[in-house]
């Protein structure tokens, strides 16, 4: 999925590309077996398949990683699964991108890496800086549709954590 000034492509086709690191479905597989949801059971109805997750290579699409986190909410019946998920998740899960942040001299060089790069590894979040005097803060919007008030608050969580 292409993003464009923080605005979603307005191609549905894109939905499907894989486009998304597997990564962040492999963490979503590992986080929920703690709630005893096999892998297997979670990944149904979505297209993703257990090897597709073990390779560090493999791309999702941001359709089939909606589907995921539907389900996740679903299965678990945890109003923080968000939370959760995006607390397992370091700086190193996001590639490069966390790579570049850790390496950045401060705080706010470290969110302004974010908020240039972080549509590379979660095109659906929609990052910006918002300061305020000596104050910075990384806002996330989404430009996904989420027509899942769950499946919204789960993303949000999950990146605010």
């Amino acid at each position: 999925m292409s993003v464009r000034s923080g605005q979603p492509s307005n191609e549905p086709g894109e939905l499907l590309v894989p486009a998304i690191p597997s990564i962040y479905a492999a963490h979503l597989v590992q986080l929920a077996a703690r709630w005893q949801i096999p892998a297997s059971v979670l990944l149904e109805g979505t297209g993703l398949h257990e090897a597709q997750l073990d390779d560090a290579q493999a791309r999702v699409s941001p359709y089939a990683l909606r589907l995921l986190f539907q389900r996740a909410v679903e299965l678990t019946k945890e109003p923080g699964l968000g939370f959760y998920f995006g607390l397992q998740l370091k700086l190193s899960s996001h590639g490069s991108v966390g790579f570049a942040a850790m390496t950045s001299a401060t705080l706010r060089e470290a969110l302004k890496v974010a908020e240039r790069f972080l549509a590379l590894r979660a095109p659906f979040l929609s990052p910006r800086i918002v300061e305020a005097g000596d104050n910075a803060a990384l806002e996330l919007g989404s430009v996904f549709p989420f027509p899942d008030s769950a499946v919204r608050g789960f993303v949000q969580s999950a990146y605010a954590a």
